[in-house]
């Protein structure tokens, strides 16, 4: 087990990350940072009698994490229009290309009339 001091500097450190993800636009390494941040908070719930509320809360104050993730939450805000943009348009990509891009999957025996 590592200690409190340790794991909320781990968090700190990735929620630096997830800004710098927002200059970058990797949205993928987001999601990943996200899940990194999400694992940290269950050590910290599955370990009540390690972890204590105190220890974690004076260690919080300590590295103005809650600045930071006020940040990285209005930043998911702003951003979440352009990204939702982004997959609707990649959505309506999908749908045009299964409409015009059919190949060679037609009816065999119409193909075969149509010919002879």
């Amino acid at each position: 087990m590592e200690n409190t001091e340790r794991l909320v500097k781990d968090f700190r450190d990735k929620t630096i990350k997830m800004l710098q993800c927002f200059s970058t636009k990797d949205f993928l390494m987001l999601n990943q940072l996200l899940g990194e941040r999400q694992q940290i908070i269950d050590t910290f719930e599955k370990n009540p009698e390690i972890y204590t509320k105190d220890n974690i809360v004076m260690e919080i104050k300590n590295t103005n994490i809650m600045e930071l993730d006020v940040k990285v939450k209005e930043l998911i805000v702003k951003n979440m229009s352009d990204i939702n943009k982004k997959l609707h348009s990649l959505g309506n990509e999908l749908k045009i290309k299964k409409m015009y891009h059919v190949g060679f999957s037609g009816n065999p025996l119409l193909i075969n009339k149509k010919i002879y």
